[in-house]
């Protein structure tokens, strides 16, 4: 079985998600306008083609330092239940085709990381963690969803 895995870099570590799950990939720079009260990793919102999409930072999610400032970063712009949300990262590489299937994610993996990887593959001498971008807005926006719908009763 091949997996075909869309490869980027988070802080020096590269990283990856299926590659069929992108829409589209932006460079920064995109006018954003920032989200009263949200949370951390919730950067703002953006004007996409005419659709709003919620723009996330993967590094501020994981809990790392923001990229420098002078770096223009890009982001991947994926669907979730009907919403566009924009994942910025550091650099997108290449699709790689990876055989087999992903290892466990391992033990000594730091806390923050363990709860946004489901697996890790060795490619070019490297060990990429996938990331389970869509657990990473359900746990963003999924509890913003639910109180919402609780306050309005």
């Amino acid at each position: 079985m091949t997996a075909q895995i869309l490869s980027f870099r988070l802080a020096g570590q590269l990283c990856g998600m299926p590659a069929l799950e992108v829409h589209d990939v932006i460079r920064g720079g995109q006018k954003l306008t920032p989200v009263p009260r949200a949370a951390p990793a919730i950067i703002g919102v953006l004007n996409l083609h005419g659709r709003i999409a919620l723009a996330v930072s993967l590094r501020r999610y994981l809990e790392l330092p923001d990229a420098p400032r002078h770096a223009a970063g890009m982001s991947l712009v994926i669907e979730h239940n009907g919403d566009l949300y924009c994942l910025a990262v550091d650099s997108v590489g290449e699709v790689l085709s990876l055989e087999g299937k992903a290892a466990p994610v391992p033990t000594v993996l730091d806390a923050n990381w363990r709860k946004a990887v489901t697996g890790v593959w060795q490619s070019g001498g490297e060990l990429l963690a996938q990331l389970d971008v869509r657990g990473i807005i359900g746990q963003l926006c999924d509890p913003l969803e639910t109180t919402t719908a609780t306050e309005t009763k």
